[in-house]
């Protein structure tokens, strides 16, 4: 096998991400190159006594709902996704796509824009169980560089599937990780060198937060945010990234007293400028 097997991958995701309980309802959001996994979690989450709530998008629907949104979908939301979000148990969202450049063509400002107006869903979402995970497609494969059956074994080992007990590995790396954060608790500044980087950062009296998969599936980090008018300097990002379906790589980003007082990516420039244009936190760190 090289990729994910999908019946241990709906394990790990009900057993350690969300630690599924019976009677919960539970939403899963993906695509539909994600229909092994998504079939998978449905019959996980029934054997757990939960109820499962598919919510599967088709391939171009998201390219076919931003040619036709009217300005009341930009600024608002319908209102059965607020009600959804907030009595809801669990939500799962799971990145598959079939087409990594599919907004490729979206104006940014429309989509911060839209990203504003669903705020209200987003934050009811976040205050339950949530996980993120990805399944992987074709397309992400290429967008890695990666052969599909590379590109499936690389996730697989990344989620720890290949190992005989996957949520022990987690849960080992959950305690390795609890280490590094006795250490950080300690700092008063942190000080990032590297090229085209020089950043300092006030944390002292923050909490450093373990990201050990049970939010991020896969993950492997700890973080924090720093004292909002601490950063100072300049950090540079060169693996690219494709938020909302568009590439944006050679970020440079410099900080003052917290805040981005300047910006800019050898590709998708207008992207990165908009998503900092979002509201009046985005351009601050933290």
């Amino acid at each position: 096998m090289s990729g994910p097997d999908p019946a241990a991958m709906a394990a790990l995701l009900c057993d350690y991400c969300l630690e599924v309980s019976p009677g919960q309802q539970v939403v899963v959001r993906s695509s539909s190159p994600a229909a092994p996994l998504l079939l998978a979690l449905q019959r996980a989450l029934l054997e757990r006594e939960a109820w499962p709530l598919l919510r599967v998008s088709l391939p171009g629907q998201e390219e076919a709902f931003w040619s036709a949104a009217r300005d009341a979908h930009l600024d608002g939301f319908a209102p059965l996704d607020l009600d959804e979000a907030r009595s809801t148990d669990a939500s799962l969202s799971v990145h598959a796509p079939s087409n990594t450049r599919e907004l490729a063509g979206v104006d940014p400002a429309l989509l911060a824009r839209a990203a504003r107006g669903r705020a209200p869903i987003r934050e009811a979402a976040l205050a339950r169980r949530w996980c993120v995970t990805l399944w992987p497609t074709p397309a992400a494969a290429q967008q890695a560089g990666m052969s599909t059956a590379n590109f499936g074994a690389f996730v697989r080992r990344a989620l720890f599937l290949d190992r005989s007990d996957p949520v022990a590995a987690w849960r080992d790396l959950s305690s390795l990780q609890e280490q590094l954060i006795a250490k950080l608790a300690a700092a008063s500044e942190l000080r990032i060198e590297g090229e085209g980087t020089d950043l300092s950062l006030g944390v002292a009296g923050r909490t450093w937060i373990n990201s050990d998969g049970r939010r991020n599936m896969p993950s492997g980090e700890v973080f924090t945010g720093p004292v909002e008018s601490s950063a100072s300097g300049v950090v540079r990002f060169d693996v690219p990234s494709s938020p909302r379906g568009v590439e944006v790589s050679g970020i440079t980003l410099e900080f003052r007293e917290g805040v981005v007082v300047s910006a800019r990516a050898d590709r998708g420039d207008p992207v990165l400028r908009a998503m900092l244009e979002t509201d009046d936190g985005a351009r601050r760190l933290g």
